[in-house]
């Protein structure tokens, strides 16, 4: 089993990672210290909240490569300010590396997918364009795939992961259903696997799509 020193530690560019990481929370607290932000949300609170449901595909970084990541939200929407729910994620393509097996280098895939709860406050909405403030923080599981001596498929390294993911993103109104938009933020792991440590902790620029489900359902099936 690994300990909690093997755990929580992980390998970055260090100057790469402050710099990006200071600038980031800069602009984060300075919304949050902001009265108004604890107001708007007290205040979003008083309607009746209505579906948040979403699909998204993200693009980010996982250490330096690239990766693509879809899922899905679903939650309660106050007043198109503050919504709050749980979600699901997962590595759209795996990644690529080399493991060691029995003292043999392999080819593998690695994959990763997660279960996470969220919070989201948009302090700037003016058509087409807003401004978000989002947060999830939940757990789940990677593992590797490879192929062994005899050309079967094998599972190695299967290990939990947990995920804190807070990014500021600006989207854009495609069409009526469908927003565009990209933002910046952080992610910290905590893993037994060193390959998820290695990936997992750092600074992400997130590039979005999303599909507005809740209001296709409100102009369909609930009409």
């Amino acid at each position: 089993m690994a300990n909690t020193k093997n755990i929580f530690s992980y390998e970055i560019k260090p100057l790469h990672f402050c710099k990006g990481f200071f600038v980031f929370l800069f602009i984060f607290w300075a919304q949050l210290s902001q009265a108004q932000f604890f107001d708007s949300i007290e205040t979003s609170l008083t309607y009746k909240p209505t579906l948040d449901l979403k699909f998204e595909s993200r693009n980010s970084f996982f250490s330096n490569e690239w990766a693509l990541i879809r899922g899905i939200r679903a939650g309660a929407n106050y007043n198109d300010v503050f919504k709050v729910g749980v979600g699901y994620s997962w590595l759209a393509k795996e990644i690529q590396h080399t493991i060691t097996v029995h003292g043999e280098n392999k080819n593998a895939d690695y994959f990763f997918h997660y279960g996470t709860a969220y919070a989201e406050y948009t302090f700037y909405d003016v058509k087409p364009f807003s401004m978000t403030i989002f947060a999830s923080v939940g757990g789940g599981r990677s593992w590797d795939r490879y192929i062994d001596n005899n050309g079967e498929r094998q599972t190695a390294n299967s290990s939990f992961v947990f995920v804190y993911e807070p990014y500021m993103t600006g989207m854009v109104d495609v069409l009526k259903y469908f927003k565009v938009g990209g933002g910046m933020g952080f992610r910290l792991a905590a893993s037994g696997n060193k390959f998820s440590r290695q990936k997992l902790n750092t600074l992400i620029y997130v590039f979005k799509f999303q599909v507005e489900i809740s209001k296709i359902l409100d102009d369909t099936v609930r009409r």
